[in-house]
């Protein structure tokens, strides 16, 4: 991080709490960030080579470990309709579990210390999900970007943990060496990791309009 960024919370008023606590702070507004925004991430963290998206460009290599965002997940291993019955049945307040629909439903008044069957009761609607749904199996296409704002597509060749459940604004590390063919990284579990964190605002606009996007 950048040394202004961490002002913000290293102060004489904070001297006083536990280190760990402090560093857990430093992460959470870090991992909530965007790190384009100026003066969060020191100078020195490497960035993207501008030509590493070029599709005229056989192969190539990450020269230096990279700090990355995510701004786009696409399911490539389920089809649109897949998607659109699942996030149909979130909606609904429906999960599945093999064959099964299973529908969960809030207690109603007085339910609180008895179980209720009644699949036909009448319900208020779950509110929209606003945190990442169900993980996807993928593989996934994800849009990544470094703090100097340039982007490039990553496609998970082998399967990544954490990045079916992953939110917009998401991080991730692309290790030194992470291979590139023609303006795609493809990402496998020793050339990449999953840190976590979240854009608040991007993660909920992208979720509100995704099901648009799959039925355009």
């Amino acid at each position: 991080p950048h040394p202004t960024f961490l002002l913000t919370i290293f102060t004489p008023q904070s001297l006083t709490k536990p280190l760990a606590v402090l560093t857990a702070t430093a992460k959470h507004r870090l991992l909530s960030a965007d790190i384009t925004t100026p003066l969060l991430l020191a100078p020195s963290n490497a960035s993207l080579p501008a030509t590493l998206s070029s599709l005229h460009q056989p192969s190539a290599a990450i020269p230096l470990d990279t700090f990355v965002q995510i701004l786009e997940i696409l399911d490539v291993g389920s089809s649109k309709w897949e998607q659109i019955s699942t996030l149909e049945s979130e909606r609904k307040g429906e999960t599945t579990k093999g064959r099964e629909i299973i529908r969960v439903l809030p207690p109603a008044a007085g339910e609180h210390d008895r179980g209720s069957t009644a699949a036909t009761q009448h319900i208020a609607p779950p509110p929209p999900p606003t945190g990442p749904s169900n993980p996807t199996l993928g593989p996934h296409k994800v849009l990544l970007q470094d703090m100097k704002g340039t982007k490039i597509w990553g496609f998970e060749f082998t399967r990544i943990i954490g990045l079916g459940g992953a939110s917009i604004g998401c991080k991730m590390w692309l290790r030194k060496g992470c291979r590139v063919a023609r303006g795609m990284v493809l990402l496998e579990p020793g050339s990449c990791g999953v840190v976590g964190g979240k854009i608040e605002g991007l993660d909920r606009g992208w979720r509100e309009g995704k099901e648009g996007r799959l039925r355009a």
